[in-house]
């Protein structure tokens, strides 16, 4: 059987805000911590109201968060994280992974990953300035802007740092979400990372996860000390190595299956009456936060272009979602998708 790690929830802008983490762990278990949609550090260091209300300590309540923070200027990473630090977060994150063109064009998220002697002397100035705090700093990255191969320095780079988890979404920044994470270069960074790993990318799935799992994740607890054969040997050094990843953190998939960390962890269904149960919390929190409908209906709609990826008749489904304006037409068809929807079964 294949060890379990944690699992953490992805960051994703527009989707996974507070409503949606306060809700979710209402109905749904499995997630060890949770990464709030970045934040943006300005010269004015003043929150934007939407993300101080992410981010204030009583919509937080009672859950594991790390607050992202999407900035290339070391000043207002380190005053952002004191501020969450008197907030009382343990951990910041470093947005190094968005492949959206506005922030790369900006030399931001990935596009930073273009400028790695600027990104050094970033890294330096943060780990610096914040040494004396005893904040953990995490980083979310990707293998690189245009070529996998970028990615041998920048790991050169993040080894020279006490990074308390480097995640890992092993795409370039022109693959956007496009072809397969490319898991030669995350061997590399399994093989040569100084510090602890987290995967992120395409699991979307149980069988996914097991895939990832069975590969990567194996029990060291029982190999000898000192292997007898060269078959021990190699799986005592495969193990050494698999125990640096911390984590898996799940994203897309997991906006589209709620119940797809429980499934992980215990093996439990995604129950319809849950998930309906979940929707409904969900559309009655946004509206007690939303005073607009139409606004309302645009963040319902953000939720259920992933949602609707569980169901066989997907396309049909949110073909009836995109049309609707109205927000009581769009809970209706979506609680008759939870209700009567047929599960998607991957094809063999």
């Amino acid at each position: 059987m294949v060890d379990t790690k944690k699992i953490y929830m992805a960051p994703m802008e527009g989707v996974t805000g507070f409503i949606y983490r306060n809700t979710f762990a209402r109905f749904f278990d499995g997630i060890d911590k949770y990464y709030t949609p970045f934040i943006s550090p300005g010269e004015h260091r003043n929150f934007k109201s939407r993300e101080l209300k992410d981010v204030l300590p009583d919509n937080n309540a009672g859950l594991n968060v790390a607050v992202q923070m999407l900035t290339n200027n070391a000043e207002h990473f380190i005053v952002t994280a004191r501020k969450m630090m008197d907030f009382g977060y343990r951990e910041v994150n470093l947005n190094l992974g968005c492949p959206s063109g506005t922030v790369v064009a900006k030399g931001k998220g990935s596009g930073f990953l273009s400028f790695p002697e600027k990104l050094d002397a970033f890294l330096d100035e943060i780990y610096s300035g914040l040494a004396d705090t005893g904040l953990d700093i995490s980083v979310k990255t990707r293998i690189g802007r245009y070529e996998q191969d970028e990615f041998y320095e920048l790991l050169d780079i993040y080894n020279k740092y006490p990074i308390s988890e480097l995640i890992i979404h092993p795409r370039v920044q022109k693959d956007m979400y496009r072809n397969t994470p490319r898991m030669e270069i995350f061997d590399y960074a399994v093989e040569n990372s100084k510090n602890p790993l987290v995967y992120n990318g395409d699991i979307c799935t149980v069988e996914d996860y097991e895939r990832f799992a069975g590969h990567y994740l194996k029990n060291a607890e029982n190999i000898p000390d000192e292997p007898k054969s060269d078959k021990e040997r190699n799986n005592k050094e495969s193990d050494k190595k698999s125990a640096n990843i911390t984590a898996v953190m799940l994203g897309r998939g997991l906006i589209s299956n709620p119940g797809l960390a429980g499934q992980i962890v215990s093996g439990s269904c995604t129950d319809r009456s849950t998930l309906r149960n979940f929707f409904d919390e969900l559309v009655l929190a946004y509206r007690e936060e939303i005073p607009d409908e139409k606004n309302v209906v645009f963040k319902i709609k953000e939720n259920l272009f992933y949602l609707v990826n569980l169901f066989e008749d997907k396309e049909e489904y949110w073909k009836r979602i995109r049309k609707s304006d109205n927000l009581m037409e769009l809970a209706a068809i979506a609680r008759r998708m939870i209700g009567d929807g047929e599960f998607y079964r991957k094809k063999d």
